[in-house]
């Protein structure tokens, strides 16, 4: 009776662990990123129109036009025809739990089986991930397949199967569609293990060398990922996307998260205390060859721009696992005497329950705003569905077998938060209106407009080709590049006007704008109000990143 009890805790206690791998999708932020409006943009074109070779959104014409990101933008697209807003949301909910799926299962291989040190740094990992990058962008499509490359790697030390050939080709060909910017990494994760097997320059056993894979066989892998890459609308102009668009000055300086790692942002201060921990780790004990480059390569992208910092987490950081492998290393006969320790989890619990308290409260405006446009019928259909739900549960199902009631009542309370916490995904979250949108949708109310032509700063041009207008520039900076576009070095011009390097006098009459929509910062915003060939239309305070800004909308007079 004692060993059932026991064994019953055990599990109880596994469970709980297993779970906690999933606590940093709570910090995932339910506003859509800034980005999402031009990529909802272009999935709208390519379902309507196919793909295009020219630009269609911005005001400048003939600019040539790779859509690099095209099947993400699609997915957006659908997923925000299905679902509004929310529904973008919900792709990010269910890609991030499929990251956490998958990189416990490299984790563990990385950790030679131990499930605990692969559950603890998955879940320790992820709450600094999930709110940072887990956001309506493709970069979430491309840090999946990038998990699931390196597993198959591990999985592949000895020899690379026929079906994992065909698991890098399909993987290969899924990247390159949905963010081609990001496919030649993919190619690039095989050289450590080609490295590793090929070296012979450490002769002095500095690291371990355990790859028994012919060289061969990671040549002909690197040729599939190739090939495959070929599979795109664009063929190689996809392919090649990333030499022209990035370790641009001018992009590295007006996009803040390309800018390098410093001890000036909490970006910087984590990196470099991340850093320093990994080079202790190498220096306390022998690690395989490729987990060295693996760390070097992706310490160099962290350090080179801030957004590279999740490859450093998920990649640089993975040998801890290895490190760590015989941490809670336990014979199975045993696992029935380890006893429960019902403090830590119930600490555990209360830390989930404050997190989503703050989480409802920090948004519980916009939810009951949504709630009261619920059909009383709906509601009360969902409270019964509910209620019903949690007596089976807890009569019947596994909430019974715990035994421990402070654990059972909490583990309740969190399952009935869980689901309430998601009402994002149901469209009964709202996210925070874009800035500009109140001057956007007075543009659109005139209807003596000419050209439909604005212009409108980088942040906020892809709200306003979302919303049908042609603004000078958006967030898709490497489209305004010449490399790029073969036309104008639009984005270097528009450098040069928030700087001052021309006047703005001479930069207005190239063009011939319906509109100029500022924002505070913005040269334009200032300068306009004491220029006598501009009316002020409109002027308006909000919530720029969070911060208390101001817009103003003016009209050339005549």
């Amino acid at each position: 009776m004692e060993m059932n009890s026991a064994k019953i805790l055990q599990r109880e206690r596994k469970t709980l662990f297993f779970l906690s791998m999933f606590i940093g999708l709570l910090f995932i932020s339910r506003s859509l990123d800034n980005d999402i409006w031009f990529l909802l943009s272009h999935g709208r074109y390519v379902v309507q129109y196919g793909w295009p070779t020219t630009d269609p959104l911005s005001m400048h014409e003939g600019l040539d036009f790779v859509m690099q990101q095209w099947l993400s933008a699609v997915i957006f697209w659908e997923s925000y025809v299905i679902g509004g807003e929310s529904g973008p949301i919900a792709v990010v909910y269910i890609v991030s739990t499929a990251i956490i799926c998958a990189y416990y299962r490299l984790l563990r291989l990385v950790a030679q089986g131990n499930r605990s040190i692969a559950i603890a740094m998955t879940a320790l990992f992820m709450i600094i991930i999930c709110p940072l990058f887990m956001v309506t962008r493709p970069q979430i499509f491309s840090l999946l397949i990038f998990i699931l490359t390196i597993y198959l790697l591990e999985k592949s030390t000895k020899s690379i199967t026929w079906p994992r050939y065909l698991g890098f080709f399909l993987l290969s060909v899924l990247l390159i569609n949905l963010h081609a910017a990001m496919w030649p990494l993919m190619a690039i994760l095989v050289v450590p293990y080609l490295i590793e097997k090929m070296t012979r320059l450490d002769k002095k056993g500095y690291f371990l060398h355990q790859i028994e894979t012919l060289w061969r066989s990671y040549v002909l892998l690197l040729g599939l990922i190739l090939v495959a890459g070929v599979l795109n609308p664009y063929g190689i102009d996809a392919m090649t996307y990333t030499m022209h668009s990035y370790g641009i000055d001018t992009i590295n300086k007006i996009v803040g998260e390309m800018h390098p790692l410093t001890f000036d942002n909490i970006f910087g201060k984590i990196g470099f205390i991340l850093l320093g921990l990994s080079i202790l780790m190498y220096s306390k004990a022998k690690f395989p060859l490729r987990w060295a480059l693996l760390s070097l390569g992706t310490a160099i992208l962290m350090l080179s721009a801030i957004r590279s910092s999740d490859l450093f987490l998920l990649f640089g950081l993975m040998p801890v696992a290895y490190f760590f492998r015989n941490w809670q290393r336990m014979p199975e006969h045993k696992a029935g005497k380890i006893a429960i320790n019902k403090r830590f989890c119930i600490i555990m619990m209360i830390l989930i329950l404050i997190t989503y308290s703050y989480s409802l409260y920090y948004s519980k405006e916009a939810i009951l705003q949504s709630l009261k446009q619920v059909p009383l019928l709906t509601k009360s259909v969902i409270f019964t569905l509910t209620t019903l739900i949690i007596f089976v549960e807890e009569k019947y199902g596994g909430l019974k077998k715990i035994t421990s009631l402070p654990i059972r009542l909490m583990s309740l309370i969190t399952v009935i938060l869980t689901v309430f916490s998601l009402t994002s995904l149901l469209g009964f979250f709202h996210p925070t209106e874009p800035l500009c949108q109140r001057a956007v949708y007075a543009i659109l109310a005139d209807s003596e407009m000419k050209t439909n032509t604005i212009w409108i700063n980088y942040n906020y041009g892809g709200y306003a080709e979302f919303c049908g207008l042609r603004p000078y520039i958006d967030p898709r900076a490497e489209v305004f590049l010449k490399a790029n576009n073969h036309k104008k070095d639009i984005l270097q011009e528009y450098d040069d006007l928030e700087t001052a390097t021309i006047p703005y006098q001479e930069f207005l009459s190239h063009y011939d704008f319906d509109y100029i929509l500022t924002v505070q910062g913005d040269i334009l915003y200032t300068y306009l109000k004491e220029d006598s060939n501009y009316e002020l239309v409109l002027e308006y305070e909000g919530k720029d990143y969070g911060k208390d800004s101001r817009v103003r909308l003016y009209r050339p007079i005549g």
